[in-house]
């Protein structure tokens, strides 16, 4: 069985060996407006290094990985990870990081 994602959004937190990052919706709900989800990302202790060193909230980024289930929560365990954009003059747009 393939158990694998790629997701697209902001980041809307930086914890210590995690981030949460925002997704937008494909649909409209009720009200005609799209919603959005914060999805958990757990990261290896390298890459959460590289996310606090080159990124902050609400840089967009990419990630690759796999799910887990834990206690009934879905989190995605990052594999790799791409800094789309960054709000910051020097962020470093575009690199990848496993």
């Amino acid at each position: 069985m393939l158990n694998q994602v790629i997701i697209l959004g902001k980041i809307k937190s930086i914890e210590e060996s995690s981030m949460v990052i925002t997704v937008s919706r494909s649909y409209k709900d009720e009200h005609g407006e799209y919603g959005s989800d914060d999805l958990p990302v757990d990261l290896s202790e390298n890459m959460m290094h590289n996310v606090k060193e080159y990124c902050s909230v609400g840089d967009f980024v990419s990630v690759k990985g796999s799910l887990r289930n834990v206690h009934n929560h879905v989190i995605i365990n990052g594999e790799k990870l791409t800094f789309l954009a960054s709000k910051s003059p020097e962020g470093k747009e575009g690199e990848t990081h496993e």
